[in-house]
Protein backbone atom coordinates (compact mmCIF):
# COMPACT_ATOMS: atom_id res chain seq x y z
CA UNK A 1 0.00 0.00 0.00
CA UNK A 2 3.11 2.58 0.80
CA UNK A 3 5.01 1.76 -2.21
CA UNK A 4 1.65 2.46 -4.30
CA UNK A 5 0.73 6.09 -2.59
CA UNK A 6 4.62 6.78 -2.91
CA UNK A 7 4.81 5.56 -6.67
CA UNK A 8 1.40 7.68 -6.66
CA UNK A 9 3.23 10.99 -5.31
CA UNK A 10 6.07 10.47 -7.54
CA UNK A 11 4.49 10.37 -10.21
CA UNK A 12 2.24 13.87 -9.41
CA UNK A 13 5.87 15.41 -9.18
CA UNK A 14 6.90 13.97 -12.19
CA UNK A 15 4.23 15.39 -14.07
CA UNK A 16 4.50 18.65 -12.78
CA UNK A 17 7.87 19.08 -13.35
CA UNK A 18 7.72 17.77 -16.49
CA UNK A 19 4.95 20.01 -17.52
CA UNK A 20 7.47 23.11 -16.41
CA UNK A 21 10.13 21.91 -18.19
CA UNK A 22 8.43 21.82 -21.71
CA UNK A 23 6.55 24.89 -20.90
CA UNK A 24 9.64 26.55 -20.37
CA UNK A 25 7.93 29.21 -18.41
CA UNK A 26 5.69 30.15 -15.65
CA UNK A 27 2.39 28.33 -16.33
CA UNK A 28 -0.83 26.44 -14.29
CA UNK A 29 1.09 24.53 -12.88
CA UNK A 30 3.56 26.33 -10.90
CA UNK A 31 1.07 29.57 -10.02
CA UNK A 32 -0.70 26.22 -8.96
CA UNK A 33 1.59 25.00 -6.46
CA UNK A 34 2.96 28.67 -5.74
CA UNK A 35 -0.36 29.65 -3.94
CA UNK A 36 0.77 32.81 -2.90
CA UNK A 37 2.26 34.13 -5.92
CA UNK A 38 5.23 34.89 -4.56
CA UNK A 39 7.72 33.32 -7.97
CA UNK A 40 9.00 30.27 -5.89
CA UNK A 41 7.27 26.66 -4.14
CA UNK A 42 8.22 26.54 -0.60
CA UNK A 43 7.92 23.53 1.03
CA UNK A 44 5.09 24.55 2.28
CA UNK A 45 3.74 25.22 -0.37
CA UNK A 46 4.32 21.49 -1.90
CA UNK A 47 3.46 19.89 1.17
CA UNK A 48 -0.11 22.10 1.42
CA UNK A 49 -0.98 20.53 -2.52
CA UNK A 50 0.09 17.17 -1.47
CA UNK A 51 -2.07 16.84 1.32
CA UNK A 52 -4.73 18.05 -1.14
CA UNK A 53 -4.01 15.76 -3.29
CA UNK A 54 -4.27 12.67 -0.52
CA UNK A 55 -7.66 14.04 0.63
CA UNK A 56 -8.89 14.04 -2.91
CA UNK A 57 -8.35 10.31 -2.90
CA UNK A 58 -8.93 9.43 0.91
CA UNK A 59 -12.83 9.38 -0.27
CA UNK A 60 -14.18 8.33 3.05
CA UNK A 61 -12.02 10.79 5.01
CA UNK A 62 -10.55 8.30 7.27
CA UNK A 63 -7.01 10.00 6.92
CA UNK A 64 -6.35 6.51 4.70
CA UNK A 65 -6.18 5.45 0.92
CA UNK A 66 -7.85 2.02 0.67
CA UNK A 67 -7.02 -0.01 -2.39
CA UNK A 68 -10.46 0.51 -2.85
CA UNK A 69 -10.35 4.24 -2.98
CA UNK A 70 -7.01 3.96 -5.29
CA UNK A 71 -7.87 2.07 -7.71
CA UNK A 72 -11.29 3.87 -8.19
CA UNK A 73 -9.14 6.30 -10.14
CA UNK A 74 -7.42 3.59 -12.31
CA UNK A 75 -10.92 2.07 -13.03
CA UNK A 76 -12.58 5.42 -14.14
CA UNK A 77 -9.66 6.19 -16.61
CA UNK A 78 -10.24 2.30 -17.90
CA UNK A 79 -13.66 3.03 -18.56
CA UNK A 80 -13.13 6.76 -20.08
CA UNK A 81 -10.22 4.52 -22.65
CA UNK A 82 -12.61 1.41 -23.03
CA UNK A 83 -14.59 3.00 -26.15
CA UNK A 84 -16.43 0.45 -27.23
CA UNK A 85 -17.06 -1.17 -23.16
CA UNK A 86 -15.89 -4.32 -23.63
CA UNK A 87 -13.90 -4.76 -20.72
CA UNK A 88 -10.46 -4.12 -23.07
CA UNK A 89 -8.41 -1.21 -24.42
CA UNK A 90 -6.82 -2.02 -27.80
CA UNK A 91 -3.73 0.47 -29.13
CA UNK A 92 -5.89 2.46 -30.76
CA UNK A 93 -8.28 3.33 -27.67
CA UNK A 94 -5.23 3.54 -25.56
CA UNK A 95 -3.30 6.06 -27.70
CA UNK A 96 -6.87 7.99 -28.19
CA UNK A 97 -6.87 7.99 -24.46
CA UNK A 98 -3.10 9.42 -24.23
CA UNK A 99 -3.85 11.99 -26.97
CA UNK A 100 -6.87 13.26 -25.25
CA UNK A 101 -4.71 13.55 -21.70
CA UNK A 102 -2.16 15.21 -22.99
CA UNK A 103 -4.88 17.99 -24.98
CA UNK A 104 -7.12 18.31 -21.35
CA UNK A 105 -3.67 18.92 -19.77
CA UNK A 106 -2.27 21.53 -22.40
CA UNK A 107 -5.26 23.08 -22.34
CA UNK A 108 -5.06 23.54 -18.29
CA UNK A 109 -1.93 25.35 -18.35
Amino acid sequence: MKRGLGLGIAMSIAVASTALANEGKSGHWFDRLDTNGDGVITKAEMDARQTERFNEKDTNGDGMISLEEYSARAHARFARADDDGNGEITKEEFTAAMKEWRKKHKESQ
